[in-house]
């Protein structure tokens, strides 16, 4: 479901940029559809306590990984979308989606990355600059 969910992403959003609308518009449709189709699925006991404990800190917490993994990522995918060809906006996008996490997870959560992780992170980074190179 992830990869055919991803797949029609992938298509409508080059469909939808190809017709002049921002990314803005593109990421709040996008949004509100997922959280309408994830709603069902949230645990609101471990939500509701997760912000009781602390609901300051629990909403920059939400609101700083939401922007950085997910809103940011989204919007820079969708502005791609107009100028570069979706085969390799997915390449580039699969390939930067762990990067990404990982760089969140030490910046956010203060998780320290394995010399396994740091290497593969450095040769994907390696590998999106030789794709994202013009070889026109």
């Amino acid at each position: 479901a992830s990869a055919v969910l991803n797949a029609l992403f992938i298509l409508l959003s080059k469909l939808i940029a190809g017709r002049g609308y921002s990314s803005f518009t593109v990421t709040m449709y996008t949004s509100l559809f997922a959280t309408i189709m994830l709603a069902p699925f949230i645990d609101w006991n471990a939500l509701a306590d997760f912000f009781s404990s602390g609901p300051f800190k629990g909403t920059v917490i939400l609101i700083t990984q939401s922007v950085c993994t997910s809103l940011i990522p989204s919007m820079a995918y969708i502005s791609a979308m107009k100028y570069v060809e979706a085969s390799k906006t997915a390449i580039l996008e699969s390939g930067a989606e762990p990067t990404s996490a990982m760089l969140a997870g030490l910046i956010i959560f203060a998780e320290v990355p394995t010399l396994i992780g740091v290497c593969g992170m450095v040769i994907t980074i390696i590998a999106l600059s030789v794709l994202a190179l013009d070889r026109a």
